[in-house]
């Protein structure tokens, strides 16, 4: 792909994820049978992001689609949600094949959920046809189901058996039409899953078990974009089964796992800052931050990418960071506040502890334990930055030199909260350069600092949960 035609794609991918997602498509295109590819990655690490730039990436040669199973997980079964959307793909690009699948897909819905009433039979096809909306039609479904219940159990199972064969000939009709239709792509066709790990267990499950038993065709890929753990973890509840049997259980659906690299920090290349800084930028521009100076989002951008370079921020932590600046409408002091919208993200116990006990006007027992506690952070934050010459003061804010100038004079404050009697030399030294103030080494003065930024990042608000 050239540059042009990337240019909206990966923006701030300072996990490097970009080449992942080339090598990935390489692999893809020489795929003969059908395959189920999980990409695996912790709860906020970006999965969505990934997903979302990798289908657009793929969108220039290949048919695509993308499904939020947690926005679907109400629909009783993942069928009707898979093959509404392949239908709806299809038919954008071939009215024949659409027509062919909607009318097989219909008869397979009234085989997979043969206790509901016509009323959702009809309904369902409404879906696929893309005429109604299936929440809507369940819900109907639902009131005529209760009218219905009573029906006679033993009609039913003579009935079953009956239609047995019936049945057998709508899936194989089914899977030979979405066969014939991905062999006339000249690509294989991809169907992102996101989400699958929120959803409910039985849902979660029983979409993976689709996929094998009724889309498992050549030239059809499915990608899930999942926390492995917790699916396990769900499994083994819906289950009963072990961690091991849920391994094994899901082996069998899923052919390959590939596991998101993640962000290494690496103190000889701040280069990676400015990727960072890209994504930090994307993140801001989901809000109305026009009434904010420009100078003081750049100053954010900054402060809050040397943040996530040295603490390895996952891509939700920097969204939640983002949202707390935008509380704050950039008042107070921008490093400052950066820096204690790090502390409240990666240590809350300790933000809260501190703020209380500076309110209180203590440093004693449970606060000075906790300034104690962030101290040491910065000091080991310090450590991957020694031998650092720091005689030398460029103007940009993204080489080692600031970042140890900005480490030194957070410790220093930290230190002088707890003893004013200690020298401060950072402090005053690079302040005025870093935090654009000049503090003494009066205690009440750095306290009162303190909490007028504490105060502004505090607000009682809590976006970890």
């Amino acid at each position: 792909m050239h540059n042009s035609e990337s240019d909206d794609l990966f923006i701030g991918d300072f996990f490097k994820r970009q080449k992942l997602t080339q090598q990935l498509s390489k692999y893809l295109d020489i795929l003969k049978g059908g395959t189920v590819i999980a990409i695996d990655a912790p709860w906020g690490s970006g999965k969505t992001w990934f997903g979302t730039n990798w289908k657009k990436y793929l969108e220039k040669q290949h048919k695509v689609i993308f499904i939020d199973a947690f926005k679907h997980d109400y629909i009783e079964d993942p069928f009707v949600l898979i093959a509404a959307e392949i239908t709806t793909l299809v038919k954008n690009s071939n009215s024949g094949a659409a027509d062919a699948l909607k009318n097989e897909a219909y008869a397979v819905t009234k085989v997979l959920m043969p206790h509901v009433t016509k009323m959702l039979i009809n309904g369902i096809g409404k879906f696929i046809l893309g005429v109604t909306n299936l929440k809507e039609v369940t819900e109907d479904a639902i009131k005529q189901l209760n009218n219905d219940i009573s029906s006679d159990a033993s009609d039913w199972v003579k009935q079953r058996f009956d239609e047995h064969e019936e049945e057998k000939k709508s899936f194989k009709k089914y899977n030979e039409a979405l066969t014939e239709y991905c062999a006339n792509q000249s690509k294989p066709v991809v169907i992102f899953i996101d989400e699958l790990d929120r959803c409910k267990p039985t849902f979660a499950i029983k979409l993976i078990e689709r996929i094998k038993h009724f889309f498992d065709v050549p030239g059809l890929v499915f990608i899930l974009l999942m926390n492995r753990k917790q699916l396990e973890n769900a499994l083994e509840k819906y289950y009963g089964t072990s961690t091991y049997d849920a391994k094994e259980y899901l082996g069998k659906f899923i052919n390959l796992y590939l596991t998101l690299p993640k962000y290494k920090l690496n103190v000889e290349d701040t280069e990676n800052i400015s990727d960072i800084s890209k994504f930090v930028e994307s993140s801001l521009a989901k809000f109305n931050l026009s009434e904010i100076n420009e100078v003081k989002l750049k100053d954010f951008n900054t402060h809050l990418s040397i943040w996530v370079f040295i603490k390895s921020f996952s891509l939700r932590q920097i969204e939640r960071a983002c949202i707390l600046f935008a509380i704050t409408e950039a008042k107070g002091n921008i490093p400052f506040v950066t820096f204690l919208i790090m502390v409240k993200q990666t240590n809350p116990e300790a933000f809260k502890a501190i703020a209380q006990g500076l309110r209180e006007n203590s440093t004693s027992g449970n606060t000075e334990n906790h300034i104690d506690m962030v101290t040491r952070d910065i000091e080991n934050s310090l450590k991957l930055f020694k031998g650092v010459n720091l005689d030398s003061l460029e103007e940009s804010r993204t080489n080692k030199q600031y970042i140890m100038q900005y480490l030194y004079v957070l410790r220093d404050l930290l230190l002088l909260l707890k003893d004013s009697e200690r020298e401060g030399q950072y402090l005053k030294r690079y302040q005025n350069y870093v935090l654009g103030i000049n503090l003494n080494k009066n205690r009440d003065q750095i306290r009162n600092f303190f909490i007028k930024n504490i105060n502004l990042v505090d607000l009682s608000i809590d976006v970890n949960n």
